[in-house]
Formats: structure tokens, C-alpha cells, sequence
């Protein structure tokens, strides 16, 4: 009988997902909490079976104890008129079975490799086995997330014995020896798994451990990264097909082994699986192959644990890195030091060898300044080229001042002009503006030798846009302003002679976001909503563009869109307009998901998708909908969570850590926990500090730790804890004392409150005066300025 439709309790059933290996799947919308549900049903006939009614609260059990952003979460468990239902995550997007047909980029086959032995390391952690784990049962969400499914047969390890089992299991015999992988599902008294990624010691029903997971996890990782190949259901293989031994072989490292496609490779009989009879798969990176390889050893002493294969994929993750890194270093200081030879050679073919040594110098630094720093800007990664931009420097430095003419003095600006990025990145600002006023004035210079150079008009423009946002970082207002009107002057005026070449438009169009910025910092929200939606338009136009010409999405393109609609929707928050706010940033989602669909590795599309979910969360706040906001901020904290464990480098995940963190602190407060409100405050300050203890110049940080500060002594004070809500002011005081009013006046009114509330009023009048002057009307400021009598 269908269920649709029905009500338990709170879930409306509206659909069926499928069917899993203990009952029916279905979609549910929750009412209380207006989301959606998959709602997980013991079968009928198997409500009375002590044995699956066990696997069933077993499952919830261990949900429910594994908090880990790459395990379907568990919300509740229902018993209704007799039946019992699992409310668990739904989780919307792919299988891994769909994404290996599909095939994808090898940096996405690899996020997904690690987020599955990531869930490994916590599972096993807590002594769990998973025990089926399949293609099948990993999902990719729409987000990107990799999910691990199914927990319905996983156990918990029973010290040295291995694993509490229902029933005694089935051992394999030699009339069993057809049997195929639909006949091998979980059943109770029989062996427990899915043949096909079954480890031997489970297939021959003995007590299975952690590294049983890991060998299944072996046989993922062989279909995952196996050349591309059509890919046929599991359930096609039949009794007749080809052995191993027939398939074709090739000659490795002197030895013949069977080596089989992964899309030939035949269905493993249940005696084949319990004598580990796997044949290798061609077309192996070699050192996957090696880990892959460990993975499936026969002995499961012998297989690496989780912690160390996760160790092992990282090191393969990175080893592109680390090899384009120390080979562009090693090639940039070579020419380097022999620039300073080629000048010193004869004539004749020497001299034209000079030159052409010269000519693959600079190709090899033009590629340093722009096609390296394009493919790592869209990973996060700048920062490597920190040493990179160094070496180009010292290469155009040795180079005679008669030959810095046409290109190669571009590439010296454009030299110029990275190391002003990379440490505009790290924050290293007065560096920052002396490289790239180096760089403006070079290119300013080569614009007036050939003013209809198109190439160098748009780097000048951009020149002008990179040194308004160091401008605006350093609070230099009017300056930023200055720079951002040249910047749009000069890529108006491309746009207006070539309208067709995108290239002018997309600059253009970061001209009026940095413009964006800037106004949305001076409180001016009309001015930031115009610029905003200028470069909102100039995207839309693109996108329609080139889908009206039947190409694909572009992820960059519709990265950038989302994040126009994130900044208007930011506005629309921050003047207190929250249904126009609210969906600017559901349009902003749906375009980051949109965009990760097409790259699910694009640092920029997944931090702006994070930072939609966070600013979703402050509106339900703002609408007293706290639930829904509580729900948001938490999965906001696990996906920042997962970014700053995949690049612990990268401060800005840090930093938005603490936000999230401050943020439940905020929904805790308001839902009357105060010590929740205050762990998860001190959690945020805790980061802040840490933040601010690397990088003790860096305003925004020193802002955030004292505005956390000052929460965390209100909530003190209100638990009565005067001792700790004083140190906790001081503190709040202390950290923004150096940073001055005109550059951050909202840290300023945080000193200010925080001096009131420590009853140092003559500190506060000399600011409060100023902040006056600057029409400076946070409301808590006020209030607390009227408290105090000032």
C-alpha cells in the first residue's frame, strides 16, 4: 500500500525514493521545520524479526554517534502505529555509480576520494564497519558534498573478536560457487555485504574489521580512477562470462599480469571473492595503482588503515603542486642567473642561441604571471606563487634597461603586478601597494606609447581596480574611489569599441563590484545596490549569450552571478528589507550550485555558496525563525569546516569558521542557552585570537575577536560571572585600540561599548564624539551611549 500522502506526526510523506536493503525509502516534508526529509521504513514483514528491528535501531544508533559532514545526518526516529521510520538528511545530487559513468575532472575524482576515506577515518574511530560500502551508497550532493550512505549493516568492532554478527554466518562451500552478486545482498544468517566490493575474509563469513571497509574501499578507488569506459549494471553479469585469465594482458615491470577494464571485469563468484581473486585494471595513475594495490592485500594486516591511506591520497592530491611549484622555481632561478650572461656572448650563433634561450625564459615566465596564476586562483591556491613572482622579478631585474621595451616590459609590470596579488592575499598591504603602484606606472607608461594596444589598456584598467581594493583594505576610501573611476573609464571605453569581446565586459564588470564594495562600506546602500546590479547585468547579458548560442555553462561565469546576487541580497539584509534579502541569496544558492555542478573543486564558487547558507541563516534569525536559522549556521560551520581541512593555509576559512561560530552563539542566546551561547562564542574568539596572533596587522581580524569578546562579556554578565564578563570587555577594548576610527568605526563603537561596560567613561567621550561626527548609528551603540549618559 502506498504511503504517500500520509502524516507521521509532524512528515508528510510525498514520495518514494526506492527500496534498501531493510525496507522502503521515502521523501517527507517536514512541516515544523519546512524542509524536506528521507524517511527510512522497516518492511512489514520484517516488523516482527527481532533480528532487523535490531539492525534498524542499530542504524540509528550509529547515525547518531557519527557526526561527520560526509555521513547522511540522522534527525529522528518515529515509532508510528506500529511502524518505525528513520528521519534522516536527504540528500539530493548523485550516486558515485552515476559520477564514475559520467566521468569528471581528475581534481573532482580525488575531492571524492578523500571526503569517502575522510568518513573511514571517523567511522573507524569509533570502532564502526561500515560493511557495505559501494558506489552505491555514496551520494554527491548538488552542493558537492560527498555523503556515505547506509549504515543498515555496519557494526560496531567487539575488541579483538571482530564483530557481533546476527546470526552465524554462511561460510562459502564448493556448491556455492555460482553464487553472483544478486544473491549476495544482506540477508540475515547469511554473509553480510554486496559481492562485489566484499573483502575476503567477509565472503568467507568470518569476523570482519576496519580493513574490510578498506578493501572495498580498494575496489572504489580501482573503478573511480580507471580510464573512462562505458559503465553497465551491476546486475548484468551472468554464469557464463569470461574468467580473468581469458581477458587481454600486458607486460608490467616484466611480469604477465591479467590486467581487465574495469566495464569487462566479470561479476566475482563467492568463492573468487573469499580467495581474493581480483584482477588489476589497466590505465592506473602508478602510484593510486601502488595504494590501491595495499588496499586490496589478501591479509587484512596487511591493508593500510584509513588514517594512512587518507595521508597516501593527499600526498598523490598535491603532487601536481609540488611538482609545477619546484619545477617553475627551479626554471625561474636558472634564468635568473643566466639572464645575467646572454649580454656577455659574442655574435654570430652564439648570440642567436642568447636569444633564444632569452625568448624561452620569458615564455616560461609569461606562463608564471598568467596561465599558472589563472588555473590556481580558481582553487584558492595564490599563495604559491608567492616564491614564483619573486623569481620573475629577479629574471626582468637582470635584464639591461635598453631591452625592457614592448612585451617583455609588460610581463615586468604584469611581475609586479602578481606580487602585488599575492601579498594583497596575505594581507600584506603597504608591499602590496608599492608593488602594484610599480606595476601601474609601467603600464600607464607603455598605454602612452601605444594607446591602441587593447591587451594593455585593459591590464592598465585592472591595475587601477587591484590598487583600489588595496585602497579599500587599507580604509583609504576617497583613494579607492579615485582609482575605481579610472579603472571603469578605461574598460567602458574597450566595451564601447569592441562590444563582442568578452574579456572587456567581465572587466568591466569587476570594476563595479569593487565600486560595489566600496560603497557598501561607506553605508551608502543606494550607490552599492546601482554597482552591483551594473555588473549583475553585464553577467546576465553573458550568460545569456552563450546559452542562446547552445554552449555549455560556464561555472566561472555563473559563479560570478551568483555572487552579484549574494552582495545585492548583503544590501537588502543590512537596510533591513529581509524578503528581498532572502531571495537574492536563494538566487545566489541556486547559481553556486549550478556552477559546482559544472566544477565542484572552484574555491570561489564554494566559498560564496557557504557564505549564502550563513547569510540565509541571519535572515531566518532576523525573522525569528530560529530552528531553520540553527539548521543553516551548522551546516554552514561543517562545510567551512571541510575547506579549511582541505587548505589549512588558507586564513579566510578560519576566519569564517569563527562567523559561523559566533552566529550559533547568536541563534543560542536568543533560544535562552545561555552555556551553549557561551561555548560557541569562546569557540569563535578561541579562532580569532589565533588568527590574530599570526597576523597581528590585520584590522578585520582584530574587529571580529573584539566584537566576540564583548558578546562573550554580556553573556558573563548575565550568568553573573562579573570576573569573567571584565576580562572579557578588556579583552574586547584592547584588540581594536590601534585601529583608527576613520579606517574601521565599527570597531571603534565595539571599543566604545566595551569601555562603557567597564566604566572607563573619559576613554569613551573623545570616541564617541567622533563616531557622532561620522553619523555612526549602530543601534546597540546608541543605546549604550545613552545608558551611559554621553
Amino acid at each position: 500500500m502506498s504511503l504517500i500522502g500520509t502524516k507521521i506526526q509532524r512528515i508528510t510523506i510525498t514520495g518514494v525514493l526506492g527500496e534498501g536493503g531493510m525496507g522502503e525509502v521515502y521523501v517527507g516534508h517536514d512541516a515544523k521545520l519546512d524542509r524536506e526529509v528521507a524517511l527510512k521504513r522497516i518492511r512489514g514483514e520484517q516488523a516482527l524479526d527481532p533480528e532487523y528491528k535490531a539492525r534498524f535501531l542499530r542504524e540509528a544508533r550509529i547515525l547518531s554517534q557519527l557526526r561527520h559532514p560526509g555521513i547522511c545526518s540522522i534527525y529522528d526516529f518515529i515509532e508510528h502505529e506500529g511502524d518505525e521510520f528513520l528521519v534522516l538528511e536527504l540528500v539530493k545530487g548523485s550516486t558515485l555509480t552515476d559520477v564514475i559513468a559520467k566521468g569528471g575532472h581528475l581534481r573532482q575524482r580525488m575531492r571524492i576520494a578523500e571526503s569517502i576515506v575522510e568518513v573511514l577515518q571517523a567511522a573507524h574511530a569509533e570502532g564502526i564497519v561500515h560493511r557495505d560500502l559501494k558506489p552505491d551508497n555514496v551520494m554527491i550532493s548538488d552542493d558537492g558534498v560527498v555523503k556515505v550512505l547506509d549504515f543498515g549493516v555496519a557494526r560496531v568492532v567487539d575488541g579483538e573478536e571482530g564483530l557481533r554478527r546476527e546470526k552465524k554466518p554462511r561460510r562459502a562451500t564448493p556448491g556455492t560457487d555460482q553464487l553472483r552478486l544478486d544473491q549476495a545482498k544482506t540477508q540475515a544468517g547469511m554473509v553480510v555485504g554486496t559481492l562485489r566490493y566484499m573483502s575476503p575474509e567477509q565472503a568467507r563469513g568470518e569476523a570482519v574489521t576496519t580493513a574490510s571497509d578498506m578493501y572495498s574501499f580498494g575496489l572504489i578507488l580501482e573503478e573511480l580512477f580507471a580510464p573512462a569506459a562505458p559503465t553497465r549494471p551491476a546486475a548484468a553479469a551472468s554464469a557464463d562470462e569470461p574468467d580473468a585469465d581469458s581477458e587481454d594482458t600486458v607486460l608490467l615491470q616484466d611480469d604477465r599480469v591479467p590486467v581487465v577494464p574495469v566495464h569487462r571485469r566479470p561479476e566475482p563468484t563467492l568463492v573468487g571473492a573469499a580467495r581474493g581473486d581480483r584482477p588489476t585494471v589497466a590505465g592506473i595513475d602508478k602510484d593510486l595503482a601502488r595504494i590501491i594495490e595495499r588496499l586490496k592485500a589478501f591479509a587484512p594486516a596487511a591493508r593500510p588503515t584509513a588514517v594512512e591511506t587518507a595521508d597516501r591520497l593527499r600526498w598523490v592530491a598535491e603532487r601536481p603542486k609540488r611538482r609545477l611549484r619546484n619545477a617553475l622555481i627551479a626554471a625561474a632561478v636558472l634564468a635568473a642567473v643566466g639572464s645575467g650572461v646572454l649580454y656577455t656572448i659574442g655574435l654570430g650563433r652564439e648570440r642567436r642561441a642568447a636569444i633564444d634561450a632569452r625568448n624561452q625564459a620569458e615564455d616560461l615566465v609569461s606562463f608564471m604571471l598568467e596561465d599558472l596564476s589563472d588555473g590556481l586562483e580558481p582553487i584558492g591556491r595564490l599563495e604559491l606563487l608567492d616564491q614564483v613572482a619573486d623569481q620573475a622579478l629577479a629574471y626582468y631585474e637582470a635584464v639591461p634597461a635598453e631591452d625592457l621595451v614592448g612585451d617583455t616590459l609588460f610581463r615586468r609590470g604584469l611581475a609586479f603586478w602578481r606580487v602585488a596579488e599575492v601579498q594583497r592575499y596575505q594581507n600584506d598591504l603597504p608591499a602590496a601597494l608599492t608593488a602594484m603602484e610599480r606595476a601601474l606606472a609601467i603600464h600607464r607608461a607603455l598605454v602612452e606609447e601605444d594607446p591602441e594596444n587593447p591587451r594593455w589598456r585593459d591590464q592598465l584598467a585592472s591595475d587601477h581596480r587591484n590598487l583600489a581594493r588595496i585602497h579599500l583594505q587599507r580604509g583609504e576610501m576617497d583613494a579607492a574611489e579615485t582609482a575605481l573611476d579610472r579603472a571603469i573609464e578605461l574598460h567602458r571605453a574597450l566595451v564601447e569599441a569592441d562590444s563582442g569581446e568578452a574579456e572587456w565586459q567581465l572587466g568591466l564588470a569587476s570594476d563595479h563590484r569593487v565600486r560595489g564594495d566600496l560603497f557598501r562600506d561607506r553605508r551608502d546602500a543606494d550607490e552599492a545596490l546601482a554597482a552591483y546590479g551594473e555588473s549583475k547585468a553585464i553577467h546576465e547579458r553573458l550568460v545569456t549569450l552563450a546559452s542562446s548560442r547552445g554552449a555549455a555553462e560556464d561555472p566561472e561565469l555563473l559563479g560570478r552571478l551568483a555572487q552579484d546576487h549574494a552582495d545585492i541580497g548583503y544590501i537588502h539584509y543590512a537596510t533591513r528589507e529581509l524578503p528581498a534579502a532572502l531571495e537574492s541569496f536563494e538566487q545566489a544558492r541556486a547559481l553556486t550550485r549550478r556552477a559546482l555542478a559544472e566544477d565542484p573543486t572552484n574555491a570561489y564558487s564554494r566559498n560564496t555558496l557557504v557564505n549564502v547558507v550563513s547569510l540565509i541563516g541571519k535572515v531566518h534569525q532576523d525573522q525569528g525563525d530560529l530552528d531553520r536559522a540553527l539548521e543553516s549556521f551548522e551546516q554552514a560551520l561543517e562545510l567551512h569546516t571541510r575547506l579549511a581541512g582541505e587548505d589549512p593555509t588558507d586564513v579566510r576559512w578560519q576566519g569564517a569558521m569563527a562567523w559561523d561560530w559566533g552566529s550559533l552563539g547568536e541563534v543560542h542566546a536568543l533560544r535562552g542557552d545561555s552555556a551553549a551561547a557561551r561555548a560557541a562564542r569562546a569557540q569563535a574568539q578561541g579562532i580569532l585570537r589565533q588568527l590574530v596572533e599570526n597576523d597581528p596587522t590585520n584590522s578585520e581580524w582584530r574587529s571580529e575577536l573584539s566584537w566576540e569578546s564583548f558578546q562573550l562579556g554580556r553573556l558573563a554578565a548575565e550568568s553573573g560571572d562579573r570576573e569573567a564578563a571584565r576580562a572579557a570587555w578588556t579583552e574586547a577594548a584592547a584588540a581594536v585600540e590601534r585601529i583608527g576610527v576613520e579606517a574601521r568605526p565599527d570597531a571603534q563603537a565595539i571599543r566604545v561599548m566595551a569601555l562603557l561596560e567597564l566604566g572607563r567613561y573619559d576613554e569613551a567621550r573623545p570616541l564617541v564624539e567622533t563616531l557622532r561626527a561620522q553619523g555612526w548609528d549602530e543601534p546597540d551603540f546608541l543605546e549604550a551611549v545613552e545608558r551611559a549618559g554621553l
